[in-house]
């Protein structure tokens, strides 16, 4: 008897939401490994740039990849560093930022004169 379990020792509501819970977020945190964040910089004078380094999006990996534009949830937009051979063969699933260059330290870094990254710019 109590929050989580009913008199009989069933799992009440509560306990199920936070399993579900749970799930939800093991689920977010492999999609996060298999697509982290990109690196961001934003100066007002010069724009944004984004690219992926090794430990981008806090997941330490021992590849850097191409940072590129994803649908997330409700349609927002987010940059990711996706590897290099996936990003090829993705289809459409991965957008590639206009105006990108290589730089010899960074790799693929991508430029944006607004504060809001998009792949049309």
């Amino acid at each position: 008897i109590g929050k989580y379990y009913d008199a009989e020792g069933k799992p009440t509501q509560d306990l199920l939401e936070v399993e579900r819970r749970i799930l939800e977020e093991r689920a977010a945190e492999q999609e996060r490994r298999k697509l982290p964040d990109c690196n961001v910089k934003f100066k007002p004078e010069a724009g944004a740039e984004v690219w992926c380094s090794t430990n981008s999006g806090g997941v330490a990996r021992d590849w850097a990849g191409v940072p590129r534009m994803i649908y997330a949830t409700a349609g927002n937009r987010k940059c990711v560093c996706v590897q290099e051979e996936v990003s090829k063969s993705g289809g459409t699933a991965y957008i590639k930022y206009k105006r990108c260059e290589q730089d010899p330290e960074r790799g693929e870094v991508c430029h944006q004169k607004k504060a809001k990254i998009s792949a049309q710019d």
